[in-house]
């Protein structure tokens, strides 16, 4: 079974390659590769081991681009401004909004911790042999 998942994957590749040929929207192809995942990982479940390694790598290359992308971003950004009042005034406005998004997210947190009582009628036990120790400084 899991030699039929990676073969159906592998004609599923050939589909988006050949999607790509025809000069299919990247967004359309990216969609439509989505739901064919999730329809083979929903129909094969537990025989990925060999469509898994296509996945991680795909991670993988995500996560390997993400940073230098975000870097010269910001450096674009940085040398593209042409005083340090403009970069004053983005550093203020971005901090400000960070810390309001924070502060709304920790507030959406505590009304909804408190509104669906999360905790209530859970009680933990610690054994009599349990000791606690010291954080260390």
């Amino acid at each position: 079974m899991k030699f039929v998942a990676l073969a159906v994957t592998l004609v599923l590749f050939a589909l988006l390659m050949f999607m790509a040929k025809k000069k299919m929207n990247f967004g359309t192809r990216t969609i439509v590769a989505a739901i064919l995942g999730i329809i083979v990982g929903f129909i094969f479940k537990g025989n990925t081991e060999y469509v898994k390694v296509f996945g991680s790598i795909y991670a993988n290359l995500l996560f390997a681009i993400v940073i230098p992308l975000l870097f010269t971003s910001i450096v674009s950004t940085v040398v593209s401004l042409e005083s340090i009042e403009k970069m004053k005034k983005i550093g203020t406005k971005t901090i400000g909004i960070l810390s309001l998004h924070n502060v709304l997210g920790s507030l959406v947190g505590l009304i909804l911790g408190v509104a669906f009582k999360i905790g209530q009628g859970s009680s933990l036990t610690l054994t009599a042999d349990a000791k606690a120790k010291e954080v260390p400084t």
